[in-house]
């Protein structure tokens, strides 16, 4: 399986911020566009049902795909950096802290932390965080699955 690569204007709209007005060439608008596309026949890393329904692009949606796998570390470092940022306040252990799990989940989910914040039942936004922890943590597969 492909890793995907998120790009800087994705990971923005997932984590519901303005994209930056840097100048760039079009070549490289090019390669991150070709970069973004997860081939069709690419299983999910895992799928977590949900016990409610959530409507994201007027679906309803039952069980989010995931991949955790998908961001490259400098991807996890900037994303602690912009959560840091929004809570205006460093964050000493950013494994444990839910936001940063929450906004994990969604560049890996590809839903918006918007929608993951206010959409979800308690329990799975609670499962979802914890999920995400195990996985920073370094938790095996197995581990994972259970």
């Amino acid at each position: 399986m492909s890793k995907e690569v998120l790009s800087e204007e994705k990971m923005n709209e997932l984590l519901g911020e303005e994209t930056e007005t840097k100048k760039r060439s079009e070549k490289d608008l090019l390669d991150e566009k070709k970069k973004d596309a997860r081939p069709v026949d690419e299983l999910p890393a895992g799928v977590h049902p949900l016990s409610k329904p959530i409507r994201v692009d007027e679906q309803e949606i039952t069980e989010i795909s995931y991949d955790l796998d998908c961001l490259k570390p400098i991807q996890y470092i900037n994303l602690v950096k912009r959560v840091a940022k929004t809570k205006k306040d460093t964050i000493p252990i950013p494994e444990v802290d839910m936001d940063v799990q929450i906004a994990y989940f969604a560049l890996a989910s590809g839903i918006p932390v918007s929608v993951l914040k206010s959409d979800l039942a308690t329990a799975d936004y609670t499962q979802i965080c914890g999920l995400v922890r195990t996985f920073l943590l370094g938790a095996s597969t197995e581990e994972l699955e259970e």
